[in-house]
């Protein structure tokens, strides 16, 4: 059986995805850049910078702090004004009803009703057109639209009149609510200030339909075209920042020359007529296939219907209860948007607080998922609280002050859950933005621009106040869960994307593109500026002349991952077994390579694979050097060579690359953990099915992939309710590992440590250095209080020699790992030591750790120390904690005295 390696891009099994992604040039979004270099081995230097500052020459995220404030306040200026617009009329309702002869109840509501059903295909338009046109013509085009129609409003000479410049004001409105969020990608790259900005874009989303209804209540009791002209004059002051405001989008900015003749065929393909209407403005609508992009339209949906159902509501829930006025009734919007702004207070706590948590480097804040829906978890039930919170004090016996504050977490709930979820949006679906927002609202205002019109009068008419708000809550109740799903399920969903993976596949070549050599002109020299080698290989004429397509010159036909591909295709042409192979030369675009009889899988190895095959060999396994030069070299090139052999070995390499990429760059997490955990599972199967065909052949390379298989464990971090040595159910999977890695060296020891895996002469001291002895003492003291404590507290002899046999060999490894420190040497130099007390437990105490027996976990705790030693590796960070708090959660309390010195000492 073989693995077929495809070095050219095999057919992308999500078309429409791959089409998006052909629409905007490789190079497009600039804020990939930000994301890090994947790898030492690609420093900066001024030659790199100066090519990054050509490429991204005019780019929106270059541009000073003052002209980002700028944009900002204009953006935010111009959502105030359409969004007040959205709800202007409700505070008129009856002003307009006399000046049209409205008599019915079910029309009342149509002004916002027509409003919002302009609203969908606003944003359907202009959110694709912001991302292949730019987003300065659209906004300009856009707010055109809406000056126009506000003018039309206040001259309508009849009803039909209004409610056709109601429908396309709304149309009108669409781009300061839609297209913001991807000019906020623009110029923001790094996701904290970019959630700021988005943080104050729904701030002004949720305030100004509040403020409206109370300018048309005071201002429109007797004319009613009043409310139209305030918002006239609010749109002239709109205009000047508008006009002056800039081009964000990184294609539209980007120099003439900037482009290259594969740029250029990229670009052309979005002015072929067919393909723009198929592809950009339909993609809101193909988006809704998300499942991400669905439910949380459903969620936001239901909350943006309460919100808008509420300017119909409070008129008869204050002027029938209360005996208000249209301008004092609107009034009580006012605790709606204190609570708004109490909610942009409570985001910003906690995106600082989050910032804190990653930098710390704690394991759940790398988990995209908690940067965003925490807050959702908690605006949803805040919400609910609202709606019983009205129905159940709206009462002419109860003092109105009392269901006018319900406003307060209504308006909190209403913020947080907008801003939770947009953000999140946002920073999944990046350069999509503008068009996942268009699949919201356009989800959202079709289903609400019907309900506001059917359903308001007679649901608070029929049932009352009281009825008709528990019914709401009642209904909003059963989408609270949809967050808490999203944090459970959510990486699993995005991994699953076509648009995520796209979006993931076009970081990384972006990123790779912009840093590696310039391959018309190899000799750059930035090798020898940055001291590495340079893995480019010049092709030939012949080459050139041979991989050119009809039609194309061949300079411009150099494949942009020829580097990489040149680098993975002599390893795979002298990698074991490919002498004499046919096809097996430096020229060869397909390889054949022998695999483990018991795989079960061939296939193509896509641009990705190889994107993380050449980060192992140039990164990763500068990482995994945990003996002398010799050893460090089975990573450097035995193992590499093992894997084009082996696939199962090849996978584990992927995998570990992929953490290591994750680890650098936390803004990419999720996309590299998801491939880890494919590349992960398939190794691990492999090598599973192999094991009952161990032989003298195959067991250096099954116990290879063993001893991956526990680096990758190891390096996918932490994980809740398991502690490497127990968990929550009992058994532990690393130990099962362990234990296999066991299993298989004590029946081939002798065949598996010979050529590269012959052990080496560490030069290891033989005594501890003087200035680490006080440490080790210290160390000593503590052993020997823990024995003496099993003496005297345990009676059976049987488990008292089981113990203290495990605490005298974590003395032998505590000796050991002291003496490789002694050394100068840290990290996985520590392994041996660290993991060998692991490795030689007996059957007996492993059996008591999985119990959770007290003594045991007393034992662990004080091991738990060696494992902080080796935290200067990425591997191991947070570890040690981790294993801490697992004994501490599990360990008896009237023991925890007893572990107070590890615990202390970990935490330090």
């Amino acid at each position: 059986m073989a693995l077929n390696i495809e070095l050219q891009t095999g057919k992308n099994p999500f078309e429409s995805s791959k089409d998006d992604i052909r629409i905007h040039s490789l190079r497009e979004k600039p804020s990939f850049s930000t994301l890090g270099t994947p790898g030492p081995s690609r420093p900066h230097s001024p030659v790199h910078n100066d090519h990054h500052h050509d490429h991204n020459a005019g780019s929106g995220e270059d541009f000073s702090t003052a002209r980002k404030a700028f944009i900002e306040v204009a953006v935010n200026l111009a959502n105030l004004t359409v969004t007040l617009g959205a709800s202007l009329p409700s505070g008129a309702q009856d002003s307009l009803d006399k000046a049209f002869g409205v008599s019915s109840q079910y029309q009342v509501n149509l002004p916002l009703s027509v409003f919002l059903i302009g609203y969908i295909f606003g944003p359907i338009l202009f959110a694709p057109l912001s991302e292949s046109w730019g987003r300065q013509p659209v906004y300009l085009s856009s707010f055109a639209i809406y000056t126009a129609f506000t003018l039309g409003c206040a001259l309508a000479p009849n009803w039909p009149a209004f409610l056709f410049f109601r429908f396309m004001l709304g149309c009108g409105a669409a781009a300061p609510q839609t297209v913001s969020s991807g000019l906020f990608s623009d110029i923001y790259p790094d996701l904290g200030p970019r959630g700021r900005a988005v943080t104050m874009l729904g701030l002004t989303s949720s305030l100004g339909p509040l403020i409206g209804p109370i300018i048309s209540g005071f201002t429109s009791i007797q004319h009613w075209q009043w409310q139209f002209w305030i918002l006239l004059a609010l749109e002239g002051i709109n205009w000047p920042l508008l006009v002056t405001l800039p081009e964000t989008l990184a294609t539209k900015r980007k120099r003439p020359q900037a482009y290259n003749k594969e740029q250029a065929r990229l670009s052309t393909l979005s002015k072929k007529p067919e393909r723009f209407s198929l592809l950009v403005l339909t993609r809101p609508i193909r988006m809704l296939a998300e499942p991400i992009v669905f439910f949380s339209g459903i969620f936001l949906l239901y909350q943006y219907v309460i919100f808008y159902l509420y300017f119909g509501a409070y008129p008869i829930v204050f002027q029938d209860t209360y005996g208000f006025t249209p301008g004092f009734s609107s009034l009580m919007f006012i605790p709606t948007g204190i609570g708004a702004i109490l909610g942009v207070f409570i985001f910003l706590a906690w995106d600082a607080y989050h910032k804190r948590a990653v930098e710390q480097r704690k394991p759940w804040s790398l988990r995209e998922e908690y940067r965003r829906l925490p807050l959702a978890c908690l605006g949803g039930p805040l919400f609910v609280i609202s709606q019983f919170w009205l129905g159940w004090t709206a009462r002419p016996d109860i003092h109105w002050i009392i269901p006018a504050l319900s406003g307060i977490p209504l308006g909190v709930g209403t913020d947080l859950n907008v801003l939770a979820l947009n953000n999140y949006l946002a920073d999944a679906y990046d350069m999509y933005s503008s068009s996942v927002l268009a699949s919201s609202v356009f989800v959202r205002n079709i289903i609400a621009c019907l309900l506001l019109t059917l359903a308001t009068y007679p649901l608070y008419q029929n049932l009352g106040t009281a009825w008709a708000c528990t019914l709401l809550g009642c209904l909003c109740l059963l989408l609270v869960p949809i967050p808490f799903a999203f944090i459970r399920w959510g990486p699993t969903m995005r991994a699953r994307s076509p648009f995520c993976q796209t979006l993931a596949r076009n970081r990384e070549e972006v990123s790779d593109q912009e840093q590696l050599c310039d391959e018309t002109k190899p000799a750059c020299s930035n090798c020898i500026a940055h001291s590495i080698d340079c893995d480019f290989s010049l092709p030939s004429e012949a080459d050139n002349s041979a991989s050119a397509s009809p039609g194309t010159d061949s300079a411009s036909s150099i494949h942009p991952f020829r580097f990489k591909q040149s680098k993975f295709q002599s390893l795979i042409c002298s990698s074991p077994g490919s002498e004499g192979r046919k096809g097996a030369s430096s020229k060869c675009t397909s390889v054949q390579c022998d695999v483990w009889t018991s795989d079960s899988r061939t296939g193509n190895i896509s641009l990705a694979d190889l994107d993380l095959y050449h980060h192992f060999i140039t990164s990763t396994c500068r990482t995994l050097r945990y003996e002398p030069t010799d050893r460090h070299e089975l990573y450097f090139i035995h193992v590499p060579r093992w894997g084009l052999a082996f696939p199962s070995i090849l996978h584990l390499i992927l995998a570990l690359s992929a953490l290591h990429l994750g680890h650098k760059s936390p803004q990419m997490l999720f996309e590299y953990q998801a491939q880890a955990d494919d590349h992960f599972t398939f190794g691990v199967r492999s090598v599973t099915a192999v094991l009952s065909q161990l032989d003298s052949e195959n067991c250096q390379k099954i116990y290879v992939a063993a001893m991956l298989i526990c680096l990758v464990y190891f390096a996918r971090g932490p994980r809740q309710g398991e502690y490497l040595v127990f968990s929550e159910g009992g058994s532990s999977e690393w130990l099962f590992l362990m234990r296999g890695v066991r299993a298989i060296v004590s029946s081939n020891h002798g065949r598996i440590f010979t050529g590269v895996l012959e052990p080496q002469d560490e030069g290891t001291p033989d005594e501890v250095i003087s200035a680490l002895q006080p440490e080790l003492s210290q160390y000593y003291i503590q052993i020997e209080r823990v024995s003496c404590l099993l003496k005297e507290s345990v009676t059976d002899q049987n488990a008292v020699s089981v113990y203290i046999a495990a605490v005298d060999d974590l003395v032998k490894s505590l000796e050991e790992v002291f003496k490789v420190r002694s050394a100068g040497r840290d990290g996985l130099c520590l392994m041996a030591g660290t993991i060998g007390w692991i490795y030689r437990l007996p059957e007996q105490f492993v059996q008591l750790l999985e119990a959770k027996d007290t003594y045991a976990l007393i034992i662990l705790a004080h091991w738990s120390i060696l494992l902080r030693y080796m935290e200067t590796s990425w591997l191991m960070t947070g570890w040690h904690k981790h294993v801490v708090s697992g004994v501490v959660s599990f360990l008896d309390p009237d023991f925890h005295g007893w572990i107070e010195w590890p615990v202390n000492f970990v935490d330090t």
